[in-house]
């Protein structure tokens, strides 16, 4: 295969950026060594023109087109994951698109997905090896509704006011997702915020207002347990649990993190300040140390905390992912 080049770019990354060679900036990190590396991208910069450009230039190099002194990789080696589903039907048309006129042989094509589908389907591939049947039932928000409720059935609360049903079964779904985001136990929870009641209570000056408050999330919090107890009983789980359960499956079994990197010789990951505690730890743990995973994000678009996002993670991205070369510590700015 034979690519011709402008301004030293070759013509299928040109087209990428609609023929305007892309910026020094953007073609460092374009073409940036298979190591780990965190992009800081901010608004208008490009980011997924360059991520799409990056999957392009790791195929021209595996083709043996352009030389970069690694190997790169076939598209479909790759694997792309984004926040939100609308996020990945741009990033997946994007891709078809600009790897289309490499002529590659079918089935060349990265994986993209969001986190949460990338999660759902390593539980289909590999659950059994926890318990977990293929296909299980994901509850809808009416689901988690109706067995909440039915949690506080005859349920006393020496704390907790019960002022509506709604207002608790809504604290109640929000604690056990937060528990899930961060893989915390809500029985933990529980147990800290009563002894953080009770230290409260030993201090003359404590606040009897944060102390009542700690003791209503405790009680919360065992409700919560409970909640889990209950969807492990009936064999179904939500949202939250998909990439709690899959952390747990790449923890328990060494080998699907194995198969992973086999699989997956390149990682992509979009929307890096989006991702909560549970999300980063299962990248951690599927690409280890060193494997080419590439995170881009921008710390000041971090617009979802309120549901489990953790800026810190594109912070400290090298202290979960790089290797032994302090090159790989420096982050990129587009």
């Amino acid at each position: 295969m034979s690519i011709p080049l402008a301004d030293g770019v070759p013509e299928p990354i040109l087209r990428v950026f609609k023929g305007t060679p892309p910026t020094q900036q953007q073609w460092e990190a374009i073409s940036h060594p298979l190591t780990p590396s965190a992009v800081v991208a901010g608004a208008g910069s490009g980011k997924t023109a360059v991520m799409v450009a990056r999957v392009v230039y790791l195929a021209l190099v595996r083709a043996g087109v352009v030389e970069a002194g690694h190997r790169g990789a076939a598209p479909s080696e790759i694997l792309c994951l984004t926040f939100t589903n609308k996020a990945a039907e741009e990033l997946g048309r994007r891709v078809r698109h600009a790897t289309e006129e490499l002529r590659l042989p079918d089935g060349e094509e990265p994986t993209v997905h969001t986190y949460h589908a990338f999660a759902a389907r390593m539980l289909d591939e590999y659950g059994l090896r926890m318990g977990l049947e293929p296909g299980g039932m994901l509850l809808t928000e009416a689901h988690k509704w109706q067995l909440a409720v039915s949690l506080l059935n005859d349920r006393e609360f020496e704390h907790l006011e019960v002022r509506t049903v709604r207002h608790v079964v809504e604290n109640l779904l929000l604690l056990a997702d937060e528990c899930a985001n961060h893989r915390v136990d809500p029985l933990e929870v529980a147990e800290r915020s009563r002894a953080f009641a009770q230290e409260l209570a030993l201090e003359r000056a404590g606040d009897r207002k944060i102390q009542l408050a700690a003791l209503r999330r405790a009680e919360l919090a065992e409700v919560a347990h409970a909640y889990g107890e209950r969807k492990r009983a009936l064999g179904v789980i939500d949202y939250a649990d998909q990439i709690e359960l899959a952390c747990r499956l790449a923890e328990e079994h060494p080998e699907v993190g194995e198969a992973f990197r086999d699989r997956y010789k390149v990682v992509l990951l979009d929307e890096y300040q989006d991702t909560n505690v549970a999300q980063a730890q299962l990248l951690s743990l599927l690409c280890g140390r060193g494997h080419p995973v590439m995170a881009v994000g921008d710390p000041d678009q971090n617009i979802y905390a309120w549901r489990g996002a953790s800026l810190q993670n594109i912070l400290r991205f090298h202290e979960d992912f790089s290797g032994g070369d302090p090159a790989e510590r420096r982050p990129l700015y587009l």
